[in-house]
């Protein structure tokens, strides 16, 4: 086992070595107003970045620039930062560290600020570890915080200052945005972009909306037939010995995934759950006993996944899942005389494979699972290798 889970940790880290790196076409605009045509190294950054790194061709060397040097820089069609001196709150919303002033302490800051909407009325975010607070702008303002500060008043009660929405409703004030829309609104991405589109619209400003630009197909819907290897052994746990050991048997298995893409690290991370049908019934002969394994199951796989992309259509990725499994009138046969119940445990596993557009295909190792743990003096060891198909239909 050990030596197995060496191996594959070894080969994760040589793909990542080798495809972590993509740049794409993008650009930035220096102190001098050179806007710069370049290929930008793409992080999909979920914390907003202070330097990133660019080549001027495909072919010429790695450079980085910083906030220092680049006034704005974007990747075409994806995302695009500006950097703006800006006052800006940090207040802790962590209770432990929250503050006891309503009022908001601001300091002046030199930030990357991403664009969530470009049109009259630009929305900005910015992100950093336990941070994340939005910006605005309209075309008689600077770039100014959106005013959003939880505080105690005292030890079970919290304030809330909510004064971004009275911000909105004097800069945002257009016919169609009613002071109803604003009075509820939530201090987060989804609610602020949809009232800065609704504004923009009802200015008939152009607008770009960066958020939908981003990969909207977040969730996979995979069919994944494959093949099980799997073999038994049963150990008399009371004298130490094998008591009966079942030859390695292959057998069909059935998945249906759910893979949820996390929406940052451009896509490389998602959420996977799979519930599975698998089996292995065999039997075997010893000194004129015949034993009869009929294990069958579903099995519920809920783990993590990660990709490493060569293009956006071809990517490896490694998986590692905590399996819950529910034995369905599973039993073990000890001749004519004796038959026991199987009840399984949770075990884990590893995958490793590729996926080509909808096609995948994944090497997967299974921990051993104890079919006998609920019998005194018995232990047994269930270990399967998988070998699975999978197309995304959704």
């Amino acid at each position: 086992m050990k030596h197995q889970i060496l191996l594959f940790i070894i080969v994760a880290l040589s793909i990542n070595g080798y495809s972590q790196i993509r740049f794409e076409k993008g650009y930035f605009i220096n102190d001098y107003d050179q806007k710069i045509e370049c290929l930008i190294r793409n992080v999909d950054w979920w914390y907003n970045p202070t330097r990133f790194d660019y080549k001027l061709t495909e072919t010429s060397q790695v450079q980085t620039a910083d906030i220092g040097f680049v006034k704005e820089f974007g990747i075409n069609n994806v995302s695009k930062y500006v950097r703006a001196h800006v006052k800006m709150d940090r207040a802790s919303e962590q209770i432990a560290k929250m503050d006891t002033i309503r009022s908001p302490v601001f300091q002046e800051e030199t930030l990357f600020l991403k664009i969530l909407v470009y049109g009259e009325a630009k929305l900005f975010v910015y992100r950093e570890r336990g941070l994340e607070r939005f910006f605005y702008q309209t075309p008689d303002s600077d770039i100014n915080q959106l005013i959003y500060k939880p505080f105690l008043i005292s030890k079970r009660r919290i304030g809330y200052n909510n004064r971004f929405r009275q911000q909105l409703l004097v800069d945002l004030s257009c016919h169609d945005i009613l002071m109803d829309d604003i009075v509820d609104l939530n201090y987060g991405k989804k609610d602020l972009v949809s009232l800065f589109i609704d504004y923009n619209i009802c200015r008939d400003s152009d607008y770009i909306n960066f958020d939908e630009t981003r990969k909207k197909d977040l969730i996979n819907l995979t069919l994944r037939p494959g093949v099980n290897r799997s073999s038994l052994a049963v150990y008399d746990a009371v004298i130490n010995s094998k008591y009966v050991e079942f030859d390695p048997l292959l057998s069909f298995r059935l998945g249906l995934e759910a893979e949820f893409i996390l929406p940052f690290h451009k896509n490389k991370w998602a959420v996977i759950f799979e519930p599975t049908f698998q089996s292995f019934k065999t039997q075997k002969e010893i000194n004129n006993r015949i034993f009869v394994s009929d294990y069958k199951s579903i099995e519920l796989p809920a783990g993590i996944r990660h990709y490493f992309y060569f293009t956006e259509s071809s990517k490896v990725f490694i998986n590692a899942s905590f399996i819950w499994d529910i034995s369905m009138n599973s039993t073990l046969q000890f001749g004519t005389w004796s038959t026991r119940e199987i009840s399984t445990f949770e075990n884990y596993a590893l995958g490793l494979g590729y996926k080509y557009d909808d096609f995948s295909i994944e090497f997967r190792y299974h921990t051993p699972r104890d079919f006998m743990e609920k019998y005194l003096g018995w232990y047994s060891e269930y270990k399967t290798v998988s070998l699975i198909l999978g197309y995304s239909f959704y």
